[in-house]
């Protein structure tokens, strides 16, 4: 919250920086200790079993649709107020409401704790920053998979508006209109793929099917010409972007101690959140030498595919893991 308001009042370049750095500082650990809350209630050797996968595909679902209103809702906002510094004020008070929803988690929780013993294990298992030693071969090879698949996915939506202005001819409004598809269309399969690992498994299977259909809906934008709609690459890459960030965040859970699930998720977040400030500034610097921005879909086919052979090489190797420290879930299982 004070980040976008350090951004909408500063005039200058680098007070919005500035702004934009504090908003970083604070988004970031969000999404850990989010995806660490889930392990916490629905994890757990006791806990543990099909809710896990469900429950990070219904969180993931409800973040996709905070994207897709961002997309719908402000530009038409931006058209109506007529400031954009304006809007962000809006979004602020949206932070607040958020902010609001936290303090009541909290009573929750903490009211629960004694009654579900969510807090256990604490006083056995000490955790350091060193932690990251033992993390498997299996979870850095997910690590790779995230920072070349899954964050082009992310990176393609930061200049998906602007790229339908370009290539179709989109007004701004329109353009951000059809860039949403991706999250829509995201936002209704995520739950979808999470009950099915919940029931079935095959988590990795996902994943790798999600990276082949990202690679291919690149290609198929690349090469669509301006006079036939992007509508199924489009709804094609919103698939693709609901498949692979459900299954990782569940194949995390199978492979990681619980008690190290916070430094897990951190540690992945940290290497998501690298790739986003290096993809963009590739995809800025296609865009500035060649004018536009076609080439930028080779750069995402290869990052899809690369990371289709580590999901290879990740299936290969976690049949030779020994059994993790809790009981495993089904999701590394493979068609």
């Amino acid at each position: 919250m004070v980040g976008i308001v350090v951004f909408a009042v500063s005039p200058s370049y680098v007070g919005k920086l500035i702004g934009r750095i504090i908003f970083g500082l604070g988004f970031e650990p969000l999404e850990v200790c989010q995806d660490a809350i889930l392990v916490r209630w629905f994890g757990g050797q006791k806990r543990r079993g099909p809710s896990l996968p469900f429950s990070f595909a219904i969180c993931f679902a409800l973040s996709i649709f905070g994207q897709f209103l961002g997309l719908n809702v402000i530009p038409m906002l931006h058209a109506y107020v007529g400031d954009l510094n304006k809007v962000y004020y809006v979004v602020a008070i949206l932070c607040v409401t958020g902010w609001v929803s936290n303090v009541v988690y909290v009573l929750m929780d903490i009211n629960a704790s004694a009654e579900l013993k969510l807090d256990s294990h604490q006083e056995h298992d000490v955790v350091t920053p060193l932690a990251i030693k033992q993390f498997p071969i299996s979870f850095w090879l997910l690590m790779a998979i995230s920072f070349f698949g899954y964050s082009c996915q992310y990176v393609f939506m930061i200049f998906a508006s602007d790229y339908m202005h370009e290539k179709w001819g989109y007004q701004p409004i329109n353009a951000s209109h059809m860039a949403s598809l991706v999250y829509l269309l995201g936002m209704l399969i995520a739950p979808l793929v999470g009950f099915f690992i919940e029931k079935k498994g095959h988590a990795t299977s996902f994943m790798g099917c999600g990276l082949i259909i990202f690679a291919v809906s690149s290609i198929m934008m690349m090469l669509l010409p301006p006079e036939f709609s992007p509508l199924l690459p489009l709804l094609l890459m919103g698939v693709a972007y609901a498949a692979v960030p459900a299954s990782i965040w569940s194949v995390v859970a199978s492979i990681i101690p619980e008690h190290l699930s916070g430094t897990a998720y951190g540690t992945l977040t940290a290497f998501i959140s690298l790739s986003l400030v290096v993809v963009p500034f590739c995809v800025g610097r296609i865009r500035d030498t060649f004018g536009s921005y076609e080439p930028m879909h080779l750069l995402f086919t290869f990052c899809g595919i690369l990371s289709f052979v580590g999901v290879i090489v990740l299936c290969k190797y976690t049949d030779m893991l020994p059994a993790p420290t809790h009981e495993p879930l089904k999701e590394l299982e493979v068609v």
